[in-house]
């Protein structure tokens, strides 16, 4: 039978033509997960470790974002002496993670970095 059709009409879906078309459609969705993937996985890789900090404040509010416009993380006030993890730092305030995984924002002079890690514990 022959391949040509109505003059503008899509081909039969079993024709070879539009086999192909939906080949070459699933290769580049795969490709396009694939090349995702790899962005992400640079990403990571390009992310800067976390450090040690310690909080010097006599008592600081974490807050749940960089700003004291947001809502405080926390029922009250973190302590001197606290140990945590900078995430990222952003206008002046740090993202940090404390050790039992829960992450808050606090601001850069509250805090002291202590030196930098080469791995990221497990947070919740």
């Amino acid at each position: 039978r022959a391949l040509r059709g109505r003059a503008g009409a899509a081909p039969e879906a079993g024709a070879p033509g539009a086999r192909i078309r939906r080949r070459a459609a699933a290769l580049a969705g795969a490709g396009l997960v694939a090349a995702a993937a790899g962005a992400s996985t640079a990403v990571e890789l390009l992310r800067p470790a976390p450090e040690a900090a310690v909080i010097v404040a006599a008592e600081v509010t974490a807050r749940r974002g960089d700003g004291v416009g947001y809502e405080p993380s926390f029922a009250g006030p973190l302590h001197a002496g606290t140990e945590l993890l900078v995430i990222e730092e952003r206008n002046d305030w740090f993202h940090v993670a404390l050790a039992d995984g829960r992450r808050a924002w606090l601001p850069a002079g509250a805090v002291a970095v202590v030196g930098r890690l080469m791995t990221l514990p497990e947070t919740r």
